[in-house]
Order: structure tokens, then sequence, then C-alpha cells
């Protein structure tokens, strides 16, 4: 299940590589942002207690299904912020990757050191670092190899 899901994530970068070809990670992770709130915008919920009354006249019964119904279509908004937020990782990912030329495992290195620091701050700074990062490893190779 999990590589089925790494591959639709790969295959929608893909697809939106595809139509943006001529922009830099940076604005194809602000244009998927940008998405995502939009579509955070439109489909505004939240979640709630199971305890919690939409209508006190209406039944107990009622009440717990209407939370659950609420619950479900939360969840799975959520999980559609999640899926933007993978593709945006993936993207931060490849592009140091194809940047750099360095492996998916050294790749997911630099980014959980990015993300570590930078994660309140937003993709964009996690980008800047793992760039930052990968630049060094790279120069750091380089001496290596010299």
């Amino acid at each position: 299940m999990v590589e089925n899901y790494e591959k639709l994530i790969s295959q929608n970068y893909e697809m939106i590589i595809s139509k943006n070809v001529d922009k830099t990670t940076e604005e194809l992770i602000e244009e998927i942002i940008a998405i995502r709130e939009a579509y955070l915008k439109e489909n505004k919920v939240k979640r709630y207690s199971e305890n919690h009354i939409f209508d006190e006249n209406k039944s107990v019964k009622w009440n717990r299904e209407e939370v659950k119904r609420k619950n479900e279509l939360y969840r799975s908004i959520r999980d559609v912020e999640r899926f933007y937020n993978d593709i945006i990782v993936y993207a931060i990912k490849q592009d140091i990757i194809d940047t750099y030329g360095i492996n998916k495992d050294q790749s997911n290195i630099i980014f959980e050191r990015a993300y570590d620091k930078y994660h309140s701050d937003g993709f964009i700074y996690i980008l800047y670092e793992s760039i930052d990062l990968a630049d060094f490893y790279f120069r750091l190779k380089e001496k290596e190899n010299a």
C-alpha cells in the first residue's frame, strides 16, 4: 500500500512538472500550496467531539450520526491536505536529487534535517535549507574526490 501511495505521489508530481516545465521548484511549491489552500478554504470543516450537539430538537442518535458524518468529512479533507503536502515533500527531495546527483536515501536525510529546523516556517524555508545542505554535502564530496 505504501508503494502504491508513493507511486501516486510520484505520478502527480510528474504531471505537475509536465505542465510547468519552465517553473522553478520554488514556484511549483508555491503553486501547489495555493491550490491546497484554495481547496481547504472551499472545504472548511472542523472536527467535533463525540458529544457535540448540532440540534437539541433531534435525537441523540441523529446527533451522533451527524458527528460521525462531519468527522469523516473532516478526515477526508485532511487526507487531501496531506496528499498535497506529500507532493511538496516529494518535489523538494526530487529537486536535490536532480540538482546534486545524490541518491534517495541521502535526499531523505537532507530533507529530514531541513524539516527539523524549518517545519514551523513553511515548505519554502525547508526547500532553501535542503538546497543549502545538499550544496554543502556536494562541496564536501568534491573535496574528498579532489
